[in-house]
């Protein structure tokens, strides 16, 4: 009797996993969606062949223009054309590189340990375009020899042995490389999976609204904190997961990522970017809440007890010669405050910071700012003045709990938006007598401004959401009475907010000072990670 009651038991649970993904496929069919369960089968058996195909195709189109430019070469062709010829291969060989890098559709990451190939292929043609233009002939014919092998051998791979050898060697690859023992491709198509599946979403609310009511549970990203205060869990694992320099965040013990990147290596490499240019770069790490606030997240802390290793970060950029403020300290000191103040230096339950916090960012790095040699060098002043003005904010991390707005008598799980005072700055434009003609909310220069701040959403709030003006930019402006220039991406000031500046260069044209902000806890989850961005000549 036993036995059958488990296997009945048995059956009924697969029964259960099948109709899931059959539901699933019913309704991407209906829909005319692609069937997302078949991805894993695409990316073994379709996808990596496909990336071969067009990677051999690549190498044999450079290695067809490489030996266009050794004919003009040989019979003395015009420079331009050979220059172009060079140029022509140089894009087809980082067409190759990025095809290479873009594994499948839930990775993109080295294939098979190729792409250094694919970097050699690119800094030899590189050298082939400089020798040509620089007139040097014999070293632009080794370089043309050494790219056309280089190529030779990329095709080679890609087209060869023979037609049923190299399938399976490609889908072995792909099978134990880049999909069924790929812990990352397998977190990526279950995420994708689960956001997708339509039983999850007919299903979620009433969980989520169940745990919540029971339990408290917040999800995934948000932690429930003292005084009604909500913490970001990022916020909050950042302080207690090795420091993003111990050895131990190399390994995915203890971390949810393996880190890879130095954050360290990649400030340092922009400072000398921008040395070279003649501009100075200063950092601003902003404390997250939970390194102020920590008391607010567990009883076991004592108000202003000092948590966050980023400090040792800071001393470790000092060491290397980088200008960093330090606002942990200054920080500290106001939240003892708080109560004569009558105020918090963050949201209750957003991730970001209030007006106090603001202010305070802008008057340390102002000071900083004063100090610099060139400061009092003749520039343009601004006149500015500041007017109060009251914001309903919706905290960013009850919106990151994803709960469904369900209001029940007695029971709610939408959390009241927060009330908080702002002061806006205004830019005033005077005439000879010193007359307001004209007074507006702040807004950059980007011409006439010496100083570029790059920033996340710290950098946003207040500034172009409700009230606009009124963010740390706009109040490092009133400090220094003289405008900025801002280059903002929110979530990504570690490597995303550089790449914005690597396509528009310009804007650095007349800067004295870059100010790099951004939060903590992007030292550990900032996203696309620490990569090093080579700025473009302008």
């Amino acid at each position: 009797m036993r036995s059958r009651v488990t296997t009945l038991f048995s059956l009924l649970f697969c029964a259960m996993i099948v109709s899931v993904q059959v539901i699933q496929i019913v309704s991407d069919l209906l829909q005319g969606n692609r069937i997302q369960a078949a991805d894993i089968l695409e990316d073994t058996f379709i996808t990596p062949h496909r990336r071969e195909r067009m990677i051999a195709a690549h190498a044999r189109s450079i290695i067809d223009t490489l030996q266009r430019c050794e004919n003009l070469i040989v019979h003395a062709g015009a420079a331009d054309q050979v220059y172009g010829c060079a140029e022509e291969a140089l894009t087809i060989a980082e067409a190759m590189k990025s095809r290479a890098v873009e594994v499948n559709r839930y990775v993109a990451d080295s294939a098979a340990g190729a792409v250094p190939r694919f970097d050699s292929l690119v800094r030899c043609i590189e050298a082939l375009r400089d020798a040509i233009n620089a007139g040097e002939y014999d070293a632009a014919a080794r370089q043309l020899k050494t790219s056309r092998g280089i190529a030779g051998r990329i095709d080679r791979d890609g087209s060869g042995p023979g037609t049923m050898v190299r399938f399976f060697r490609v889908t072995a690859r792909a099978l134990f490389r880049e999909t069924l023992f790929n812990s990352r491709y397998l977190r990526a198509y279950e995420h994708g999976i689960e956001e997708r599946s339509v039983v999850a979403a007919a299903i979620r609310p009433v969980v989520q609204t169940a745990r919540f009511a029971l339990l408290g549970d917040l999800g995934t990203k948000a932690i429930r904190g003292k005084a009604g205060w909500l913490f970001y869990r990022p916020d909050v694992e950042y302080l207690y997961r090795p420091p993003v320099h111990d050895a131990r965040s190399k390994s995915v013990d203890g971390n949810d990522t393996a880190l890879s990147d130095d954050p360290v290596a990649t400030i340092v490499d922009f400072k000398k970017q921008l040395e070279a240019r003649g501009i100075e770069l200063m950092v601003v790490i902003v404390p997250g809440k939970g390194s102020i606030y920590p008391d607010l997240i567990t009883g076991r802390v004592k108000p202003g007890t000092p948590l966050s290793h980023s400090t040792a970060i800071i001393e470790m950029l000092r060491q290397q010669g980088v200008m960093v403020i330090d606002l942990f300290g200054p920080f500290l000191a106001e939240r003892g405050r708080d109560a004569f103040a009558g105020d918090s230096l963050y949201l209750a339950r957003d991730t970001h910071w209030k007006s106090r916090g603001v202010r305070l960012a802008a008057q340390t790095v102002a000071e900083s700012v004063r100090r610099r040699p060139w400061y009092n060098d003749e520039h343009t002043a601004a006149f500015f003045s500041i007017d109060t003005v009251a914001v309903e904010r919706t905290g960013d991390i009850g919106e990151m709990t994803r709960l469904p707005k369900v209001r029940i008598v007695g029971f709610s799980t939408a959390f009241a938006p927060e009330v908080t005072k702002c002061f806006q700055v205004l830019h005033n434009y005077l005439d000879d007598q010193g007359r307001v003609l004209e007074r507006n909310r702040y807004r950059d220069d980007f011409r006439n401004s010496r100083i570029l701040v790059l920033g996340d959403s710290f950098s946003r709030i207040y500034q172009t959401d409700d009230p606009r003006g009124a963010g740390w930019i706009a109040h490092l402006a009133f400090e220094l009475a003289e405008p900025l220039a801002s280059i903002i991406s929110d979530g990504g000031a570690s490597t995303l907010v550089r790449e914005k500046l690597a396509r528009k260069v310009g804007v650095l044209k007349g800067k004295r000072l870059v100010i790099w902000e951004f939060v903590e806890r992007d030292l550990r989850y900032g996203e696309s990670g620490w990569q090093r961005i080579a700025l473009p000549a302008e």
